[in-house]
């Protein structure tokens, strides 16, 4: 028997859950990397891995470090707390991932019961017509406001989601040779879905932008960067382009709004 002696309790009570949480195995953090793990080898799309990953981390932070078995009926008081600062389409997007996260994690013996299986989502999802999008007027707010800045790299890439519709990842995550025929095409590689590899006739002015800001660049650099010149994130994309609209003084929206605004526009010109 070894006898140790602490400063406090608290200090006793630390190297007492340590030496739980290591004899009961597998951590939260270990657990969510092999559940990414097989669904890559599922063949998931890269964007779609990022948005599970994303979302258990947000719900899971706490106890990354922790075991498994430590979240075992914290279901409720875990999602409590994605709640405040997001729409019921974001907290309860969340909540589904956790529970297919939690049902495989049973699968594997790691925990008992799925402590996400009874939790109730809170809030009334938005769907289709009540989703946010620009009118006809503030789109050419927009559209005025981003070719007034052709050189600015948010005026370029807001104005590729208002006129090509794409998702977020699919403009800003483009190499500088999948701008092709002098700028008139837009290469859209692998995304989440099969038929969205394509090519996308770029409209003149748009066009002229992204030749501008890929000039001197090499084939395989990215065509959007962030501020140490690196490969443009979703994240930053998508505050490039809310800042746009601030700018252009129209409803702040993030990319997704701006694809369904576009898709809108399209279908009431008979598109």
């Amino acid at each position: 028997t070894t006898y140790e002696v602490f400063a406090s309790r608290a200090d006793a009570q630390k190297c007492y859950d340590d030496a739980t949480d290591e004899a009961q195995g597998i951590t939260v953090n270990a657990a969510v990397t092999a559940y990414l793990d097989v669904k890559r080898a599922q063949g998931r799309a890269p964007l779609t891995l990022v948005a599970y990953e994303g979302r258990l981390r947000t719900l899971l932070g706490d106890y990354l470090k922790r075991p498994v078995r430590a979240i075992q009926n914290r279901g409720a008081e875990l999602y409590a707390a994605v709640l405040d600062g997001r729409s019921a389409d974001g907290h309860q997007n969340i909540l589904t991932a956790a529970r297919l996260w939690a049902k495989w994690c049973v699968k594997q013996r790691w925990l008992r019961a799925n402590p996400f299986a009874e939790v109730e989502p809170l809030g009334q999802r938005v769907h289709g017509a009540d989703k946010a999008r620009l009118t006809v007027d503030e789109s050419r707010q927009l559209e005025a406001w981003c070719l007034a800045h052709p050189s600015d790299q948010a005026a370029a890439l807001t104005l590729g989601y208002l006129y090509l519709g794409s998702r977020n990842s699919e403009i800003a995550r483009r190499d500088v040779r999948d701008l092709d025929d002098n700028g008139r095409l837009l290469n859209i590689g692998k995304t989440k879905s099969r038929s969205g590899a394509r090519v996308l006739r770029i409209p003149d002015a748009l066009g002229d932008m992204l030749v501008a800001l890929a000039a001197g660049r090499a084939s395989d650099s990215p065509l959007f960067v962030d501020p140490r010149g690196k490969r443009l994130g979703r994240g930053r994309a998508r505050l490039l382009g809310r800042k746009a609209c601030e700018d252009a003084g129209v409803p702040v929206l993030s990319p997704q709004a701006l694809r369904r605004t576009q898709a809108t526009l399209a279908t009431e010109a008979g598109e």
